[in-house]
Order: C-alpha cells, then sequence, then structure tokens
C-alpha cells in the first residue's frame, strides 16, 4: 500500500509526511494560486460577482485518496522549477508511489536547475471542457538517486507505469535516452493539494 492510501485526518501516523497530517481539508485555498495550471482553476471568492458561464459550476476540494488516484492514474504531468530568470516548465513521464513522484531525464537544463534549486512544483489534470476538470498540484524536493537499490526501483516502478515499454516511457523526450543513461530522481511531497470542478 502507498504512503497515504485511506488514511483521513486524524489517522495518520506520526512519521507520516507532513502534508498528510493536515487538520481538516486534506487541501489548502492556495491550489494553483500562483499560476492557475487549468482551465477555470483560479481563486474562488465568494463574494465576488458570479461569472454568467460558471452558473451552476461546484468547486471541491480533494481528498486524499482522490489526489493519490490521480497521479496514479496518470503517465504524464507537468515539473516546473526555479531558473535564474523566473521559473521553467516542463513535461515528464512519471511513475507515483510511496508519496512520491518518480521521473527520469537526459542531463540537461532541468536537471541542472533542481540541482541548483531543489524545490519544484508538479501538476497533473484531468480536463473535459472548461467547466469540468479537476488538477493535482505538489509542491516538493527534488532527490537524485545515487544509491543502486534506489535506482533499481525507480526504474521498475517507471517500466511497471508504461506496460514494460522502454519506447513508451521514452516518447516525447527532447533529448531521448535510455533508463541506464538517464538521471533518475524522485519528488518528495512537502504539500499535495487537490481540486475540481463539477467532478
Amino acid at each position: 500500500m502507498s504512503v497515504g492510501a485511506g488514511i483521513r485526518p486524524g489517522l495518520c501516523r506520526p512519521d507520516s509526511p507532513a502534508w498528510m497530517r493536515r487538520e481538516g481539508p486534506f487541501v489548502s485555498q492556495n491550489h494553483g494560486r500562483s499560476a492557475p495550471l487549468s482551465p477555470g482553476a483560479e481563486d474562488h471568492n465568494p463574494e465576488e460577482s458570479p461569472d454568467p458561464s460558471r452558473e451552476g459550476a461546484v468547486l471541491r476540494e480533494l481528498t486524499i485518496d482522490e489526489c493519490e488516484s490521480l497521479l496514479r492514474r496518470h503517465r504524464h504531468g507537468h515539473l516546473a522549477m526555479r531558473d535564474a530568470e523566473g521559473a521553467y516548465l516542463v513535461p515528464i513521464s512519471y511513475a507515483y508511489a510511496e508519496g512520491s513522484v518518480y521521473g527520469h531525464a537526459a542531463p540537461g537544463r532541468k536537471i541542472a536547475l533542481m540541482r541548483r534549486w531543489p524545490h519544484v512544483a508538479f501538476q497533473v489534470e484531468d480536463v473535459e471542457h472548461g467547466a469540468r476538470w479537476r488538477s493535482v498540484v505538489i509542491r516538493g524536493r527534488f532527490e537524485e538517486l545515487h544509491d543502486e537499490d534506489d535506482q533499481f526501483r525507480c526504474r521498475a516502478l517507471l517500466l511497471k507505469a508504461f506496460g514494460g515499454s522502454h519506447v513508451s516511457l521514452t516518447a516525447g523526450h527532447g533529448h531521448r535516452t535510455t533508463l541506464a543513461d538517464a538521471v533518475l530522481f524522485r519528488i518528495r511531497i512537502e504539500e499535495l493539494t487537490g481540486r475540481a470542478e463539477n467532478m
């Protein structure tokens, strides 16, 4: 069982990650605040004039289980990191397990940036249309995997997520690389938030 599966506020172990030990709803009102990543994911202020295009919309926070379910179902997400001029955002292939996001990349700009500034953000979404979507945003820390056991575990998780296909796993990368040559990493979750509209 992965970390957090089935856990509700107040039932987490003392050694659980901090983002799993929060009281009340699992997500904060800060989901997507700095840069909305899904259609309609902007801050909701009930005192503002209603948007006619959103009349009858139901905006809600996702539970822990819903956030983790979305992360497990998907295989591609958006990874954001700091750079000297602001921010850098790239799509990546990933696997979610044990409270972390596992990924791989060829040596290049994003790896260099994360080594220098390891605090990153990661986002996954389901979008049917502008008024029916759900989104999960992670704030966490980049960890490059050097230990052989950790590397083996990362490769195994990625291959399992992509049905054992190296081609599917590495497709779409600007700099295609093999798992044997790739930099392997995980994103340790420090904060996890989720929101949905009409889903």
